[in-house]
């Protein structure tokens, strides 16, 4: 290679086995917190309370119980849409979630703190998994194929690629 950023990096291959082997005794001196920020957690749905989705928001504050988010009289407005709009799953209480309106410390000493929360935050699990069939719609007519100049093929490149 002529210049130097066309060059190929060579990376050692990475044994896993011996990565994980050699990180086992550092998890041990995380701090709880830090073990906690390594974790798997839960999902989460924010909305915030200035939305389109504000009354799902203020719904979501209030949780006392799992809440299916679904095309029913439970999620009708008056307008005839409904609150989760194409959101499927079910909503659960998160207790350690701010509650609207209130002060959030900042987490960190550098940032600001929160004056006021404007989000609204649940437990979200997603909807049973469904096999997907992609199919057409019923009554569909498709327009007939058409080809252009550019979609002909000249040796290997389209006519616009020039000589």
């Amino acid at each position: 290679k002529k210049m130097a950023w066309l060059g190929v990096a060579l990376l050692p291959f990475i044994d896993e086995r011996r990565l994980l082997e050699a990180v086992v005794p550092l998890s041990a001196s995380l701090t709880e917190e830090e073990q906690q920020q390594n974790a798997l957690g839960s999902e989460l749905l924010m909305v915030g309370s200035k939305d389109k989705h504000a009354p799902l928001a203020g719904m979501m504050a209030e949780l006392a119980s799992e809440f299916p988010l679904e095309v029913s009289s439970r999620t009708e407005r008056a307008s005839g849409e409904h609150l989760n709009d194409n959101l499927f799953g079910a909503l659960l209480p998160n207790p350690a979630a701010p509650p609207l309106g209130k002060p959030i410390d900042s987490p960190a000493k550098r940032l600001e703190s929160v004056a006021s929360n404007c989000c609204a935050c649940a437990k979200y699990r997603l909807p049973p998994f469904t096999e997907h069939i992609p199919s057409l719609l019923k009554g569909l007519i498709l327009p007939p194929p058409t080809l252009t100049d550019a979609d002909h093929v000249v040796e290997g490149r389209k006519l616009l690629d020039g000589p």
